[in-house]
């Protein structure tokens, strides 16, 4: 079975130490680790805006909106020296100010009064602004992961990978319900119905081992990872929203 078109490659560390070089006075580290603060978050940025706003920006517009942001809020404004660890996540500082920075523009092109209440939600959502920015995050974070438990199962066992595919991945991100294992016993020459569950059991774990391992490199090794890679888990119920 092919792999399903993902965005392969190295997943962008961002951690409480990179934020700390973005924002810092030493202008050689500040600038290629704002650059991957940047690469790290515009992409969730710019899908945030688009379910947010979409009813009233068109798609060039959103890019203008979200450089725009870039260019005033974080290059300018040194919004990522009001980054503390201690104030909660990043994410939440990003996604308030991003919001309130497209309400300002909306207001200023159409000349009269904007706020909250006149933007339209996303269609069919009722997830709150931060909700739908922690699904645009989860998103490439998990993304990430699929890509490297791939690479994992292509070097030792390509079998885990389809049938974790065929049997929860494609399910979920697709809208073909999860085939019966019986199915799948014939599909990928398992013994057993029992031998192809247990072989889903492994493959879930390495694709827990791969998320963990990608958060790792934003979050640390401590608590904080592990609430994070549950908070993962739990957005795959909302990936195809």
């Amino acid at each position: 079975m092919d792999q399903p078109e993902r965005n392969v490659g190295q997943f962008p560390t961002t951690h409480w130490s990179l934020l700390a070089r973005a924002a810092g006075e030493d202008a050689d580290a500040r600038r290629p680790a704002l650059a991957e603060v940047l690469t790290r978050y515009q992409p969730a940025m710019r899908t945030h805006v688009a379910r947010r706003f979409g009813r009233t920006l068109a798609a060039d517009q959103i890019d203008d909106v979200v450089q725009g942001f870039i260019t005033h809020h974080i290059l300018e404004k040194e919004l990522l020296g009001r980054a503390d660890r201690a104030r909660g996540r990043f994410r939440s500082l990003l996604c308030t100010a991003l919001d309130r920075y497209v309400i300002t523009e909306l207001r200023r092109r159409r000349q009269g009064v904007a706020s909250l209440e006149d933007v339209p939600p996303a269609p069919g959502k009722s997830a709150g602004p931060e909700q739908e920015f922690n699904l645009a995050w989860a998103r490439q974070v998990i993304d990430e992961a699929l890509s490297r438990m791939h690479a994992r199962c292509a070097a030792s066992r390509p079998e885990l990978w389809e049938l974790f595919e065929t049997r929860l991945v494609g399910p979920i991100l697709g809208s073909a319900p999860a085939p019966p294992y019986a199915q799948l016993v014939a599909q990928y020459g398992f013994a057993s119905p029992m031998q192809a569950m247990n072989a889903l059991v492994t493959a879930k774990r390495w694709f827990r081992e791969a998320l963990a391992s990608v958060v790792a490199e934003y979050a640390g090794e401590d608590a904080e990872a592990e609430a994070e890679v549950s908070d993962l888990l739990n957005c795959l119920a909302g990936w195809r929203a």
